[in-house]
């Protein structure tokens, strides 16, 4: 019965990845996939003041780091029109969070970002 269910439990997990989902036991979670997470339980850091969300797509993100440290001030960052029209939007009822429509880099220049070809991780 045990090795029936292990199965069950197997396949329903392939079922929810082939879906672009993720299933983790909270407590084996591995570093880097809940910032947020690795923030307040991996290194003790329970009451962030200051955040910059850089990369900020459509807020949530931002949304989620308010939630974790209320009393954090939040300073999101968007190049991409399409997405600060949408970041705006989803983060206008929270005044801790402070968006700006260009990004942060090492120096100052104008670029193209092509959305779509742009990639949202540091995994190449």
């Amino acid at each position: 019965m045990i090795d029936f269910l292990k199965l069950l439990k197997e396949e329903i997990k392939k079922q929810i990845f082939s879906q672009g989902w993720i299933v983790k036991q909270l407590h084996g979670l591995s570093s880097g996939l809940d910032i947020s997470y690795d923030i307040s339980n991996r290194l003790g850091i329970v009451d962030l003041r200051t955040i910059f969300d850089c990369g900020a797509h459509n807020g949530e993100t931002a949304i989620d780091f308010k939630n974790k440290f209320p009393s954090a001030q939040i300073y999101s960052f968007e190049p991409v029109s399409k997405n600060f029209i949408t970041l705006k939007k989803n983060t206008s009822m929270y005044p801790q969070i402070h968006c700006y429509h260009f990004a942060l880099g090492d120096k100052e220049e104008t670029v193209t970002a092509l959305p779509g070809v742009m990639r949202y991780s540091n995994n190449n």
